[in-house]
């Protein structure tokens, strides 16, 4: 994932063959040098073969259609009445519990927010 020129990325495999386990015994013993090490080993086998990995080739991210204000707002009250909310009326049966009631301020907050997930 990038956000604003820092790429950050957790990764995570199993242990269970001995190409696996090496690998994964070496980026223990990277400790905090493991990005430089891996940027070089994909830096290196990304020269080393072009032709399986074409940068252009890609997949590219799927443009998400632009929303105003109110067109957002009313797509998620709509998704969320498939789940009982209204403005006025509890949603969920156990609205009335103090986490039913933080939950509901959050979605009536984020409902009134809306801006901040406009881009």
């Amino acid at each position: 994932m990038k956000k604003e020129k820092v790429y950050r990325y957790s990764l995570q495999f199993p242990g269970k063959t001995e190409e696996q386990m090496r690998a994964g015994e070496l980026l223990e013993q990277l400790g905090s040098r493991k990005s430089r090490f891996i940027i070089r080993a994909i830096n290196e086998y990304m020269d080393a073969h072009p032709d399986e990995v074409a940068v252009a080739t890609l997949p590219r991210p799927i443009p998400v259609p632009a929303y105003s204000r109110d067109e957002l707002r009313a797509l998620l009250v709509e998704i969320l009445a498939e789940s009982g909310y209204t403005a006025k009326a509890p949603y969920l049966p156990e609205s009335q519990s103090p986490a039913g009631l933080q939950e509901r301020a959050d979605i009536d907050d984020m409902l009134e927010n809306i801006n901040v997930f406009l881009s």
